[in-house]
């Protein structure tokens, strides 16, 4: 999506006083403020009325305002505090009890996709107002009782039969958030710590790791055999890279760091990913073009760019560099990158046009690509 150019931008760039970012952030410049003029709605303090995009579109503009605070800051604090005290009054699905004006709702992982954008809005402006609205998402969501020991995907698991799944994103969120919360609550690090380390230690047994014999991982288990199942989606991979990544600096584990290398290379290797289509193009294994689909390699770019800010994985960026070279050639004016990015999947093709704008991915792709 088109706020993730701003996220990639933020994390790839050293300084924002050298000469050589200026075009990297005169591009992330533009982006932004494409994606506010175009589809942020001041009645709702949401992005186009989605209601978890709306999260991600945040945690986008949040590492986008850390490039160079001084410069964006100010702008950007009129779109976190707006969201702070109004988007919550559109949550249309309420939480559990029916009850709205809260960030808490009938899913875990839309609940988690705030909680985590909460956390990069307080990293840029060192506002605890910010980590408090985490703090208290994290109480809902810490609930883990799930007959494979995972993360429930909805908060109704006892009595709707469809939340009995445990998804593979609702596991990577609750170590990113738990974690996230462990590095930044200095008063009460061992509280989160535990949590983050029960989950990680949980996850690294439960098979999901490499369950598709290229380092990736599927959608979620099955709650009969507690078996990986699904298909493999971006966003699983991606989110899992920005939660591991969280872990090691809370432990100074560099095991770590190496499984989400492996991850991250698993998904853009296009000898073994089946994320990679035959023109070297990611894609999603699903057939729509719609929906929810749309977010998801944004997801893992701007995860990506979060593990290469710590450790640089040549593999992967040469992988991504060919990725790039494949995709480079598709792009006409900027115009029609535009328009069309934003698809699930990365071909250039009329009838894909239609897909918004905001969903401006690529240019996340192609930043972290170039990065030096």
């Amino acid at each position: 999506m088109l706020s993730f150019l701003a996220t990639a931008v933020a994390l790839l760039v050293p300084s924002c006083l050298a000469a050589t970012t200026s075009d990297y952030r005169n591009a992330a410049f533009n982006a932004t403020y494409y994606l506010n003029d175009h589809y942020y709605d001041n009645s709702t303090s949401l992005w186009n009325s989605g209601w978890w995009p709306s999260a991600n579109e945040l945690t986008a503009l949040a590492v986008f305002a850390a490039l160079c605070p001084d410069d964006y800051l100010p702008a950007m604090e009129y779109y976190f505090q707006n969201a702070l005290a109004n988007a919550a009054a559109w949550n249309g699905p309420g939480n559990s009890d029916g009850v709205k004006n809260t960030f808490l709702d009938q899913f875990y992982d839309d609940e988690m996709w705030w909680l985590l954008g909460w956390i990069k809005v307080y990293d840029v402006t060192q506002n605890s107002t910010y980590l408090d609205a985490a703090k208290a998402i994290f109480e809902d969501v810490k609930v883990v009782d799930g007959p494979c020991g995972g993360h429930w995907q909805k908060n109704l698991s006892e009595t709707d039969p469809s939340a009995n799944y445990i998804v593979a994103i609702s596991d990577e969120q609750y170590i990113a958030a738990a974690a996230s919360l462990a590095n930044r609550v200095a008063d009460n690090s061992p509280y989160y710590t535990a949590y983050a380390k029960n989950h990680t230690d949980w996850f690294y047994a439960s098979g999901y790791l490499n369950s598709t014999g290229n380092g990736t991982i599927l959608n979620g288990l099955n709650v009969t055999t507690c078996k990986p199942d699904g298909q493999a989606l971006t966003y699983n991979q991606g989110t899992i890279l920005g939660a591991l990544v969280e872990m090691h600096q809370l432990t100074g584990n560099q095991t770590y760091l190496d499984t989400a290398s492996e991850i991250a290379h698993g998904t853009i290797n296009p000898a073994t990913s089946y994320m990679v289509n035959s023109d070297g193009i990611l894609v999603e294994p699903v057939g729509s073009l719609t929906g929810d689909f749309i977010q998801f390699k944004g997801v893992f770019v701007r995860n990506l760019g979060y593990l290469q800010a710590v450790r640089l994985m040549m593999r992967s960026l040469r992988s991504c560099r060919r990725m790039l070279a494949r995709f480079l050639p598709m792009i006409g004016k900027q115009t029609v990158l535009l328009a069309a990015c934003g698809r699930v999947r990365w071909t250039l093709r009329p009838w894909d046009l239609r897909l918004r704008v905001r969903r401006w991915i690529a240019w996340s792709l192609l930043l972290l690509c170039l990065r030096d």
